[in-house]
């Protein structure tokens, strides 16, 4: 029995399609999932002034401008740091407020952080937020 040219033209036609086939689904398939964007986020200066019950202190109120990224951080989990001529410091309360606008405990845009009691060397220094080791969001007083 003869084989026919089309028959033959169809067979490898077929093995062609099926072995590129194959070559995209195993370059499909062997593509690593980036994950999703780490979070980061830029912080404003939204305003300073004196200390209500020390004049030659200053308050300054830091803005969350822009949050992208996940997962969003738990306010609970990270560090909020001020760097000066007068030294490094984590801040906690009394001297830092976290006022979470939206109330889910974690790092949004439009959270307010209020710095409170900062010295003049303090108020010209860099407020950095730090999770797990890495900066997530820097500004300058």
């Amino acid at each position: 029995m003869a084989l026919r040219p089309s028959k033959v033209v169809m067979a490898a036609v077929l093995l062609v399609v099926a072995f590129w086939a194959t070559v995209y689904l195993l370059a499909y398939l062997s593509v690593d999932d980036p994950g999703p964007d780490p979070f980061r986020m830029t912080l404003m200066v939204s305003g300073a002034e004196e200390n209500a019950t020390d004049g030659k202190l200053t308050d300054v109120v830091l803005w969350i401008a822009v949050a992208n990224g996940e997962p969003k951080p738990r306010w609970n989990a990270v560090d909020v740091v001020l760097d000066s001529d007068a030294g490094s410091e984590t801040l906690v309360p009394p001297r830092l407020r976290i006022d979470d606008q939206d109330g889910n405990g974690r790092l949004s845009e439009g959270d307010l952080l209020a710095l409170h009691a900062l010295t003049t060397e303090e108020a010209e220094g860099t407020v950095t937020i730090w999770k797990d080791g890495k900066a997530i969001g820097t500004v300058n007083l």
